[in-house]
């Protein structure tokens, strides 16, 4: 398993559109581990994933 991974990988592990964790990256609400041209984002695998297992928590807390 990769240790570092794409803007559009990191994306589809949170379950949110690219622009989101686009603007998220941008706004500090999730540090990338680098920018890649100005535009692309490079992501710890291990963070995002338990960035999307606390969210998924979240949610699953606000629907009891």
């Amino acid at each position: 398993m990769d240790q570092f991974i794409t803007t559009q990988e990191a994306a589809k592990i949170l379950g949110i559109a690219v622009s989101t964790l686009t603007w998220r990256a941008r706004n500090g609400h999730i540090d990338p581990v680098a920018q890649l041209n100005g535009r692309q984002y490079l992501f710890d695998r291990a963070t995002v994933e338990q960035l999307a297992a606390l969210e998924q928590a979240g949610a699953e807390n606000e629907k009891a």
